[in-house]
């Protein structure tokens, strides 16, 4: 599989930090930064994980990304913890179970993987659009406009 095909969707990612803030758990957000990806199936497809009420099947994915983006934590409390990390991959939100580094080997091609599981989008967290859908949707809007002025001038 070539590079190219591998990192070829948009993935938005974003990390939940908590702190405590006057005595309150504060849940804090960092903006949604954008990276190209591929998701493929787990490996043996389900996994099974043993709980206190018995099994539980998780459906689990693993997530290829070039590079994990630079999150911006300004606007985060200072010594608040990273609790997750969401990933919004073709219509769907997850999370990231686990974060391999593989930019160090010495062949192949360098990249993360990261084990995901299908979740909830995170509460107040609009669903992302990535940029490019949106300059087509706005240059679809202005060719739609100029058509229509084209039509009403005639008219006139």
């Amino acid at each position: 599989m070539s590079k190219k095909a591998l990192f070829r969707t948009d993935v938005a990612m974003i990390n939940q930090y908590s702190a405590y803030n006057d005595g309150e758990g504060v849940i804090s957000y960092t903006p949604i930064m954008w990276t190209k990806g591929n998701l493929q199936p787990y490996k043996q497809g389900f996994t099974i994980d043993q709980t206190e009420a018995g099994y539980r099947y998780n459906d689990w994915r693993v997530l290829y990304i070039k590079q994990l983006p630079p999150f911006d934590t300004s606007a985060i409390l200072e010594g608040a913890t990273l609790t997750k990390t969401y990933i919004y991959y073709d219509g769907a939100w997850y999370y990231a179970q686990s974060t391999q580094d593989w930019s160090i080997q010495a062949r192949g091609v360098k990249h993360f993987k990261l084990i995901v599981e299908k979740t909830l989008a995170p509460e107040g967290i609009a669903t992302p659009t990535p940029f490019n859908n949106l300059v087509e949707d706005f240059e679809n809007a202005i060719n739609e406009l100029e058509q229509a002025s084209t039509l009403i001038n005639e008219v006139i």
